[in-house]
C-alpha cells in the first residue's frame, strides 16, 4: 500500500519515550539499515530509570525495577551490553562504515531531562563520528511536547514542509 523504500537514505525511525530507546539501539544495531533516527523524550538508561526516576507525572508500573531486571538482567548485566546505548554509541563511533544520523529532544519540564543532557553531554564528550542535533525547549513527558516537537523531527529527516497529511 505504502510502496516503501528499501534504500538505507530512505529508512528512518523514531520514538517516543520508551520507544526512543528501542529506535536509537535499533539504529545503533543495525546501522547499515537506517540513515537517521529521532528520539524525543528518550529513556537513555532504563536500568536507572527502574531505580526510581519516574515523576508524579508519570505512573510507573508496580514492579518497574523487577521488570527491568527480568528484561535486561540488571545493572551488572546492563552497562556495557548491547542493550546500552552509550556502550553501542562508544562502540560504533569507533568503526567504519554507515552511521545513523541522531535527532534527540525533550521538553523542559520532563522528568527524563537528566538522562536527555546526559546522552547530549556523551554526544559531546566522546561521539565523534555520528551527526547528533539536540534540542531542548518548554513541555513536558506529553504529546503537547511531542507535538511541538514532531516539525522539527520532520525537518531533520528531510521531508518537505508539507506532508501529505496536512491542507494545502
Amino acid at each position: 500500500f505504502f510502496h516503501p523504500s528499501g534504500r538505507r537514505e530512505d529508512t528512518f525511525i523514531a520514538g517516543f519515550s520508551m520507544g526512543g530507546y528501542g529506535a536509537l539501539k535499533a539504529a545503533l544495531g543495525k546501522p547499515e539499515k537506517y540513515a537517521a533516527v529521532a528520539v524525543l523524550s528518550c529513556v537513555a538508561d532504563p536500568v536507572a530509570l527502574g531505580q526510581g526516576g519516574f515523576s508524579a507525572e508519570v505512573t510507573s508500573p508496580a514492579d518497574m525495577t523487577g521488570n527491568i531486571t527480568r528484561i535486561f538482567g540488571g545493572a551488572e548485566k546492563f552497562y556495557g551490553s548491547d542493550n546500552d546505548l552509550a556502550a553501542l554509541l562508544r562502540g560504533l563511533d569507533k568503526t567504519d562504515g554507515p552511521k545513523p544520523a541522531v535527532f534527540q529532544c525533550c521538553g523542559a519540564e520532563d522528568f527524563l531531562l537528566s538522562q536527555n543532557r546526559d546522552l547530549n553531554s556523551l554526544f559531546s564528550r566522546e561521539i565523534k563520528t555520528i551527526h547528533h542535533t539536540y534540542r531542548e525547549g518548554p513541555g513536558g513527558h506529553n504529546w503537547a511536547y511531542w507535538n511541538r516537537a514532531l516539525p522539527g523531527v520532520f525537518e531533520f529527516f528531510g521531508f518537505p514542509d508539507k506532508s501529505p497529511l496536512t491542507e494545502a
